[in-house]
């Protein structure tokens, strides 16, 4: 939806709230990436080594 927003969107705020989301979750995907990578080597399923997501969307601890 949020790149829809960029393609067909006039707004500037609008726009702009889209490339947030497209930011804060390409940075959320790529954490879910790495704790997947982590799990299928089997190394490590202790949560405290799970990619931070400071600063995504207000989430941190």
């Amino acid at each position: 939806m949020a790149r829809l927003a960029l393609i067909h969107g006039k707004d500037p705020l609008t726009r702009r709230v889209a490339e947030e989301i497209i930011a804060s979750q390409t940075v959320e995907i790529a954490a879910m990436q790495q704790r997947l990578a982590i799990l299928r080597r089997g190394e490590d399923p202790d949560s405290g080594n799970f990619p931070a997501l400071h600063g995504t969307r207000g989430v941190g601890p």
